[in-house]
């Protein structure tokens, strides 16, 4: 949450990260406005995060498909021909 009282910043975050080394989790900070040069937020994209994990999830199924490694064989022993 960012917000604006009495001249100063509020942050208050489940993770900061600072220019000056000052990282901490569960962070509120006030900072005087005109210490202020730049400011960025992120945010998880639910949506371009759901791409990414069904687009390794098909990579995945598709590279087992083109080695040809899978459930056939590798089962342990039983009901095979032995060699001679």
């Amino acid at each position: 949450m960012i917000r604006r009282e009495a001249g100063d910043v509020i942050l208050s975050a489940t993770w900061l990260d600072a220019v000056t080394g000052f990282d901490g989790e569960g962070r509120t900070l006030r900072i005087p406005e005109a210490n202020v040069t730049a400011l960025e937020l992120k945010k998880i994209s639910w949506w371009r995060t759901g791409a990414v994990v069904l687009g390794g999830a098909l990579v995945t199924v598709l590279g087992f498909d083109l080695l040809g490694t899978g459930t056939e064989g590798s089962g342990g022993g039983g009901g095979g021909v032995n060699p001679l």
